[in-house]
Parts: C-alpha cells; sequence; structure tokens
C-alpha cells in the first residue's frame, strides 16, 4: 500500500503551494488545512487538534514547508505510531535554528498589528524577503493564498513561530534546505540535505529536484 503524503503549509500558505507535488508525484495525497486557533491556544494544544486530521490507521508521510515543518514536528507528538516518513523544507527543527529576525518578532511583537488591512506589509514581505524577486507569479501566488487566511489565524501563528523552543526532534527527521533562504539562513541549519541555490520557496521553484528527494526518502534510498 502506498502511503498518504499529508503536507502541512507554511505560514499564510494552503493548497496551492503544494500543487507541483500532488500533480507530479506517485502518491495520494492531502494538504492540511489551518484551523482557526482558539485563542489564547499554545502551539502544543493546537497542534493535538491539527494531528487529527492525520489518518494513522494505514502508512503516512509528513511533509513540512517553512512553519508547517515546525506544526508537523510539534502534531507528530501526538501521533499513535509513527510516519513512514517525515520530511521538513525550508524550516527549523530546534531553537538553535532560528535567526535574530524571527526572534525579535516576540521582542518588538509587530504580528499585534496584523489586520484585515495589514497585506501592505505582506506584499512587501514577499517580495524582500522570501526571495522570489524574479518569480513574480509566486509572488502573486503568496499574496493571493495570505489574503484568504484569517488575520486572527496570521496574528497567532506569527506569535507562536516567534516565541517557539524545541531542542529535540525525531532522529528519523530529514530536513531540506536551500542556500539562498532568507527567511530561515543555511548557515543556521544543522544537518541539512542543501540545495544549492534554493529560496524557501524551493518546492516551487526546483520542483523536480524536491520531488526527487521526497520520492527517494520515502523508497528508502535516503
Amino acid at each position: 500500500m502506498k502511503p498518504t503524503v499529508y503536507f502541512i503549509p507554511g505560514f499564510g500558505g494552503d493548497y496551492r503551494m503544494f500543487t507541483k507535488q500532488q500533480e507530479n508525484l506517485p502518491y495520494p495525497s492531502e494538504v492540511i488545512e489551518w484551523l482557526e486557533p482558539n485563542i489564547p491556544e499554545t502551539i502544543e494544544a493546537y497542534a493535538h487538534r491539527l494531528s487529527r486530521k492525520i489518518d494513522t490507521s494505514k502508512p503516512f508521510v509528513l511533509v513540512g514547508v517553512s512553519m508547517g515543518g515546525v506544526f508537523s514536528i510539534e502534531l507528530r507528538r501526538f501521533l499513535p505510531v509513527k510516519p513512514h516518513a517525515h520530511i521538513i523544507i525550508s524550516s527549523i527543527k530546534q531553537t538553535a535554528e532560528k535567526p535574530g529576525h524571527v526572534k525579535a518578532l516576540y521582542r518588538l511583537p509587530i504580528y499585534q498589528a496584523i489586520s484585515p488591512n495589514s497585506f501592505r506589509f505582506f506584499k512587501l514581505f514577499s517580495k524582500q524577503a522570501i526571495g522570489l524577486l524574479y518569480k513574480e507569479q509566486h509572488v502573486e501566488l503568496f499574496n493571493s493564498m495570505i489574503k484568504s487566511q484569517s488575520p486572527i489565524f496570521l496574528r497567532w501563528a506569527l506569535q507562536q513561530i516567534a516565541k517557539w523552543k524545541n531542542e529535540t526532534y525525531p532522529v528519523d527527521l530529514i530536513h531540506i534546505h536551500g542556500t539562498k533562504d532568507r527567511i530561515f539562513p543555511h548557515r543556521l541549519i544543522q544537518n541539512p540535505i542543501t540545495i544549492e541555490g534554493g529560496t524557501h520557496f524551493m518546492n516551487m521553484e526546483r520542483a523536480e529536484e524536491i520531488n526527487r528527494l521526497i520520492i527517494a526518502r520515502i523508497e528508502g534510498e535516503i
């Protein structure tokens, strides 16, 4: 039986982040949809609720991108069985990998200013930070995805990532990271599979390369 791949998107993302994976990988797949947080819900309590979306009665794979990688680590703690494979892409797995500008979000909590009228900030963020200056179609996709998200969720999610602390992660976790990631700089990442020139959205920009690595991990080749 082929395992079901559960994709967990990054901040502000949705199923559209994984179009090139769902269309080309030879496995059944689902994209986990974000839930509205029950303020003041902790990341642990939220991950527990999110974990209920995983059908653990048959083989499954976790693939988290960016913030989705963090949540994949947290929700796995509540699963009764191990995944067939667990992959994070353009993400972090422990506190030591968190860059200063993300830590600053907690010291200078700009997330409190997020409202339905805050999308000019995210348009600038997508062009300057994500590293898709020459991929205008991806910038527009990011803007479209984030406009569909609840401001309550966006504010809560930024806060949770800013204050997230973690020292342990599964020994079977595979971490794929690009050398040109501006959100989570490659120099801080410990023991990744490195994609030279890969940006924060390389699962879309370098889909064939990423898909080959996903398949290799699922098939036990790496």
